[in-house]
């Protein structure tokens, strides 16, 4: 059948623009609307891409944030267990000169007034910073010496002491503890004390400590 000439014309001129199409891309017109295709295709994995580094990277900061509070928590629970080894201690050293009488009601009270007793040389009121069990070993000791040697004794014993420093108050029970401290001129040492009728007393000599 004889084509007429305007369908050949609009024909040839569909035709015509497919060639140059072609020549342009460098392919058919197939090969083009495959490239729209893949390029359709690519779009989709590049935000996949994205969702997943946006995940990982939420999960990391949430892991971090995780550590970061377990870390605080721990913290936090040492830090009484820290506070109770160390309660009653002190920057300073006590002078001799200083030392006054000052009551049983805690272990660090108790420990000033036997050494206020010490150097005021008065054996009774060091008796009454000890123990039932400790004041009979000083009273059995003191039984061989006057009153005024056991007053010059107590007195050349506070000198050596000179001045001392709470270094730490070792809890070993509600009704004991051990206070470690250090002396300007004798070092280091230890003195147990016990709760009786909540009254702190002295029950050991002033032992060496390490």
């Amino acid at each position: 059948m004889a084509l007429s000439a305007p369908l050949f014309r609009l024909r040839f001129t569909t035709a015509r623009q497919a060639r140059f199409t072609q020549r342009v891309s460098g392919g058919s017109a197939l090969d083009v609307g495959r490239r729209h295709t893949w390029t359709d295709i690519q779009k989709p994995h590049g935000w996949c891409l994205f969702s997943v580094m946006k995940r990982i990277t939420t999960v990391v900061i949430g892991c971090v944030l995780l550590t970061a509070g377990i870390i605080l928590v721990i913290h936090h629970r040492k830090e009484p267990f820290a506070s109770s080894n160390s309660s009653g201690a002190s920057n300073q050293f006590l002078p001799r000169e200083s030392w006054t009488f000052v009551g049983y009601a805690t272990p660090e009270a108790a420990l000033q007034s036997g050494y206020w007793a010490e150097h005021k040389g008065d054996f009774q009121a060091l008796l009454n910073s000890t123990t039932p069990e400790y004041r009979s070993r000083i009273e059995k000791h003191g039984q061989t010496q006057t009153e005024s040697q056991r007053a010059a004794n107590m007195q050349k014993e506070a000198a050596q002491v000179a001045a001392y420093q709470i270094v730490s108050n070792e809890i070993v029970s509600a009704d004991e503890c051990i206070l470690h401290i250090r002396s300007s001129w004798l070092g280091k040492g230890k003195v147990t004390l016990k709760k009786i009728a909540n009254e702190w007393k002295w029950d050991s000599d002033i032992k060496a400590d390490k």
